[in-house]
């Protein structure tokens, strides 16, 4: 394409023209990074379009393409369609079918261009599309511009890869040359395209929606976490019909399921429970004013368009129904004073957390991973914001807290990230169920190496009595004689704390060590009756700053070995 292209050559709201929609997805795309490319035709989309480069990626998984590219097509979070990484594929759930097969049922020719196949062969239904493609990008922009000028699918979807692997190899970076340059070469293809449709030999009898969109952003050269740089993305909704200017705060990829169905003529239906919303029409600008500003029976911080403004600030994020290491993380550096725990938190600014028990569980949450310098208060309070507290702890491990809770399935809570004192900084909450105790089981086992494996990936659910632990591994034993017995961690390969407890997961603790062995190694020597269960929680040591400047903990997470031996009489 030689020119830019505006909205209003894509026709007119005139309800007798035939409606098409255009949906490019452009993998591992930052907001921020999007904002500083050079994106002629991108942005020439916004003269009638809602656009932002601050949506939300979905909440319920990592900041992975599985989930985010799923989320997209489906219009529900991971906690609904169950594809939580890139591979566990048939756990889709097919209750929430792709916007293409919607549309393909509905009686729409569809079609799909995808360079990363998995979205085609694990995502996407077999019967999703009247005509589906792989490739690399600039054969897929060129595909589908020979698709404008010779076929006539209503809708079309792409996807677009070489951004993410600019990431990967370069950074996900705004400050990163490689990184913009192929978010530039992506806005070229979609001029490519653009300009197919603009040369369509029915384009005069058509009306278009053309949507931006992507699967996540990232940060250094990787992505997964939901850190505001893996999780803040560009999202653009063009159409002669929509209604420009910003989206609400809660707008999300989700939106693009709900909002490409509505404009082609297919409502969607309360049943379908889908978590995406229609954007482009009216929304609750005024989120104060006890009016039903849009009109959609819901008033002020009841309706989901006021998520984050204002008044209704709280929660500061929605988790979902989400578990395991480093499911939200952030600075409390800028954010509000909002509340305060019992255990502390006054004059500190705080983050507030929606959160859904996946399952009926004792979870445990901590923050062991956070910034060692930042003394943390972590809260829970029942339901909402302004729900009673359920529990508070301030130095679970050190300056980092921890907090447990009997909860139901599907219970609501808002967890609570604060500081002592006044204190901010880097925080990576962790959540982790009970039930997942132990582990490893180990049956009576006995010898060198009974045991070994990573705390990489791991909570904290156990805090040691004789040392700042933090992620730790659960490992159920059996005594198959009476004695003295020696567990130790000699072969490990980072800092451990050893502690026993007396039976199952749930018993108390008879025994403790830290760096009682060989170096930083740990040592228990204790008697045991034969028969008798007990639990030996293997934990990183979670107290000494790196290189001095309080940073995130690494001493504390490697491969471990746990030896096991009777002393000799």
């Amino acid at each position: 394409a030689s020119f830019p292209v505006q909205v209003r050559a894509l026709g007119s709201a005139d309800p007798t023209l035939t409606r098409k929609a255009l949906v490019v997805g452009v993998d591992g795309t930052r907001g921020d990074a999007w904002v500083a490319a050079d994106t002629p035709f991108t942005d020439s989309l916004a003269s009638h379009a809602v656009v932002t480069s601050s949506a939300s990626t979905q909440l319920a998984a990592g900041t992975v393409s599985g989930p985010g590219w799923t989320s997209i097509l489906s219009g529900v979070d991971a906690d609904k369609h169950r594809i939580t990484g890139n591979g566990n594929y048939e756990d889709r759930d097919p209750t929430w079918p792709s916007l293409l097969r919607r549309a393909s049922e509905a009686g729409l020719s569809t079609a799909a261009a995808i360079h990363w196949v998995p979205i085609l062969t694990g995502i996407l239904e077999e019967d999703c599309c009247t005509e589906s493609i792989t490739g690399g990008d600039a054969d897929m922009a060129a595909a589908v511009e020979g698709w404008m000028l010779t076929s006539d699918h209503d809708l079309t979807f792409v996807h677009l890869d070489d951004v993410d692997g600019a990431g990967h190899g370069n950074g996900f970076s705004p400050e990163v040359p490689a990184y913009v340059d192929a978010i530039e070469t992506a806005d070229a293809h979609i001029g490519t395209m653009l300009d197919g449709i603009l040369r369509r030999p029915t384009i005069a009898d058509e009306h278009w929606m053309v949507v931006f969109t992507t699967d996540h952003g990232g940060e250094g050269t990787t992505h997964g976490p939901t850190s505001a740089a893996c999780r803040t993305i560009p999202l653009i909704i063009a159409s002669p019909s929509v209604q420009p200017g910003d989206p609400p705060p809660s707008a999300s990829h989700l939106d693009v399921h709900p909002t490409v169905l509505d404009f082609l003529g297919i409502e969607p239906q309360e049943s379908w429970n889908i978590d995406g919303n229609i954007l482009g029409v009216p929304w609750e600008e005024d989120c104060g004013d006890g009016v039903d500003g849009d009109g959609d029976g819901l008033v002020d911080c009841e309706d989901g368009d006021c998520l984050g403004v204002g008044l209704c600030s709280c929660p500061d994020e929605l988790l979902g129904a989400v578990a395991g290491l480093a499911l939200a993380g952030g600075d409390t550096g800028g954010a509000g004073d909002d509340s305060f725990g019992t255990c502390g938190g006054d004059g500190a600014p705080d983050v507030a957390l929606s959160w859904i028990a996946p399952a009926a569980d004792t979870w445990t949450f901590d923050l062991t991973g956070s910034n060692r310098d930042f003394d943390t208060v972590l809260y829970a309070r029942d339901g909402g914001c302004d729900g009673p507290e359920l529990a508070c702890n301030d130095d679970a491990s050190g300056p980092q807290s921890a907090i447990t809770l009997d909860l139901a399935e599907d219970q609501p809570i808002t967890l609570v990230v604060d500081g002592l004192d006044g204190d901010s900084g880097d925080w990576r909450l962790n959540a982790e169920p009970r039930s997942s105790c132990p582990d490893v089981a180990l049956g009576d086992s006995v010898g060198a190496a009974v045991s070994t494996g990573t705390n990489e990936g791991q909570g904290s659910s156990f805090f040691a009595s004789c040392a700042r632990s933090g992620r730790d591994v659960t490992l159920t034993w059996t005594a198959p004689s009476s004695g003295d017995v020696v567990f130790d961690t000699y072969g490990s390969g980072y800092d451990t704390v050893l502690h026993v407890l007396a039976g199952d997961c749930e018993g108390p603790e008879v025994a403790c060590a830290d760096d009682s062995g060989e170096g930083y190694q740990s040592e228990v020597t204790m008697g045991v009756l034969e028969g008798a269960v007990y639990t030996i929680v293997l934990s990183g040591f979670n107290g000494r700053p790196e290189a001095g400047n309080g940073g995130l903990p690494s001493g504390g997470t490697s491969d471990y070995v746990l030896n096991i031996a009777y002393e000799a009489i």
